[in-house]
């Protein structure tokens, strides 16, 4: 059995906006496949627009169909797994979705795009079902304004019974990040299986629905959630080789499914024991209902079971009794309960004896997680970490400069673990991150005169990742306020731009301002205030004029004017019910000549 994998990411489009990362996601996913995951280099596939335009490798509509179907055609066999992974612009025209090479246009996508329907033909030719479909696809919001893609890939997914995962719901955008240098997606699904041990297409659909909506929260970004079609048969397939899956799966364990994966995909003993001595629950997926959208597919399509996997109902008392991984589970409960119940006896030994309790302090306790107050709070894992590897991963980070991924290494280490030189390291990575911070400010002043509201939010969203207890925490939070304060700042001096008088020029001055102070962040309380009594401001402000408008008689006008009122305003409400009275209206009658 082989693993292979295609991984296509284009930044520069003839045609459309620049994309910022889409190009490192895609040579990130073949490097962590190659480098962690163990897939040979030479079935590793990638197409970039840096490759040169005269390239195989250059990912134009036709190149990707060729590779495509040579791998399908004359490479792939039987029992062999494919990754298929896409980063780039998407679109949907007629109800039909589209990936867009780098040379399409958004004016011909029928012509220049690559239909969805095409890529699943071109991929059920394949002489194996093990294929996963991974598109990371965005869509410009100044430029690709159709619906996104997902609707219709989610009903063939189904159809052609291939396992594919969609970096967003139809209704959302992918986003990409300066403070990760890569897309949202991607870095979740690196961590999946990187530090999370995700092994199965189970697992990893699991921790991408968690993840998503978290990550785009803690980045400032509106919420992304992934879509992922698994057919039944699939879901404990193993997508990396046994051997990774192993070396992966250790650190942190895996979720329990090794009764599926024996019974369908014929897996190792190694792995089967590596599943059955995971701790966590895989989830309950709910096929075709719209509970269970963000995992699987929305509630216009359903996936049908597969007949070779049993439901519960057909699963007897026999089958229970018999079964060696549910006799194990009993133990490991029984057992729990026997640990949880000497820790209640322990706890209350002293109220028992007729004395009095034990201070908090000198409580036994059967938690593993470190106290809070510890510099690198983190939960320890069920398997303790390999503090060298981890050591060695940060200290190569910190010299090429990589502080965050130096930081996420150093927070693994459980307290009981650390040392003077994992803080002393630890305290090099936050320096790092406050630096790298506020380098960008500075040069994103160089390259533009003056700093973008969306610069500052970046840097703070770096910062962040310096938590409570850590090395220059203080620092990160004094930088986070007074950057929180340059953004309100900010939104103040556009608010007072110079309009030469003119009511639509001082209006959209105003909706300018309010978009900059929905920037502040809400953990700021004084400035948030601030912020948020200066958009209550501006929005009457913009109303006044759309009113002085309509009283003037230039109902058109004043209709334009309201309509730069955001939502989430205190006057957003009262401006759509003048709005839809002024359309209401009829037009003025022009005096008489």
């Amino acid at each position: 059995m082989a693993y292979w994998a295609i991984s296509i990411g284009i930044n520069q489009y003839q045609h459309l906006q620049p994309l910022m990362y889409a190009q490192r996601d895609a040579q990130v996913w073949r490097d962590f496949l190659v480098k962690e995951a163990e897939f040979s280099a030479d079935r590793c596939l990638v197409l970039t627009d840096l490759a040169a335009a005269t390239s195989p490798l250059y990912p134009t509509q036709k190149n990707i169909r060729s590779v495509i179907t040579d791998l399908c055609q004359q490479q792939l066999e039987a029992d062999d797994l494919l990754w298929c992974f896409f980063s780039g612009y998407g679109l949907q025209v007629d109800g039909k979705d589209y990936l867009m090479p780098i040379e399409a246009d958004p004016n011909d996508v029928a012509n220049t795009g690559i239909a969805i329907e095409s890529l699943f033909d071109l991929l059920e030719i394949a002489p194996t079902h093990k294929i996963i479909l991974v598109l990371d696809v965005n869509r410009s919001q100044s430029i690709l304004t159709g619906e996104g893609v997902g609707d219709q890939t989610a009903l063939l997914a189904q159809g052609h019974h291939i396992a594919t995962i969609l970096s967003s719901l139809p209704d959302q955008f992918a986003h990409e990040t300066l403070a990760l240098r890569q897309g949202l997606f991607t870095t979740a699904l690196i961590e999946a299986i990187r530090y999370r041990g995700c092994i199965t297409l189970d697992q990893l659909v699991q921790y991408l629905h968690d993840r998503l909506p978290a990550l785009s929260e803690q980045h400032w970004r509106p919420r992304q959630d992934s879509l992922a079609v698994i057919p039944a048969e699939q879901k404990y397939q193993l997508i990396v080789p046994e051997q990774a899956a192993i070396h992966l799966g250790a650190g942190v364990g895996a979720a329990i499914g090794a009764a599926e994966i024996e019974g369908g995909y014929g897996a190792s003993p190694q792995v089967v024991s590596l599943l059955e001595r995971s701790y966590a629950t895989p989830y309950e997926e709910s096929l075709g209902s719209p509970e269970g959208l963000n995992q699987t597919i929305s509630a216009n399509a359903s996936i049908e079971p597969s007949p070779s996997q049993p439901n519960d109902a057909q699963l007897s008392d026999a089958a229970w009794k018999t079964d060696p991984f549910w006799r194990r589970l009993l133990t490991w409960g029984g057992a729990l309960a026997g640990v949880l119940l000497v820790g209640v006896i322990l706890r209350n030994a002293a109220v028992v004896m007729g004395g009095k309790p034990l201070p908090a302090t000198q409580t036994p306790s059967v938690s593993t997680a470190p106290a809070p107050s510890t510099p690198l709070a983190a939960a320890t894992p069920i398997v303790p970490i390999d503090l060298p590897t981890v050591i060695a991963a940060a200290e190569t980070a910190i010299q090429t400069q990589q502080y965050a991924e130096a930081h996420r290494q150093l927070e693994q280490i459980p307290a009981e673990q650390q040392t003077a030189d994992t803080a002393k390291l630890l305290e090099q990575a936050n320096r790092g991150l406050l630096s790298q911070a506020k380098v960008m400010l500075s040069r994103a002043r160089e390259m533009t005169a003056e700093n973008q509201a969306s610069d500052f939010v970046d840097a703070i969203e770096i910062a962040r990742q310096i938590k409570p207890n850590q090395p220059l925490y203080d620092d990160a939070q004094q930088n986070i306020d007074r950057w929180s304060r340059v953004i309100l700042d900010m939104a103040q001096g556009r608010a007072e731009r110079g309009n030469d008088g003119s009511p639509p020029a001082a209006a959209a001055n105003y909706n300018s301002a309010i978009g900059t102070a929905f920037l502040v962040p809400t953990d700021r309380p004084d400035i948030y205030a601030r912020a948020q009594q200066s958009i209550a401001q501006w929005s009457q402000l913009i109303m006044n004029l759309a009113t002085a408008s309509a009283e003037a008689g230039n109902l058109d006008l004043a209709i334009q004017t309201a309509e730069l009122i955001p939502p989430n305003t205190p006057i957003y409400a009262t401006a759509q019910e003048s709005i839809a009275n002024w359309r209401n209206q009829p037009a003025p009658v022009p005096p008489a000549q």
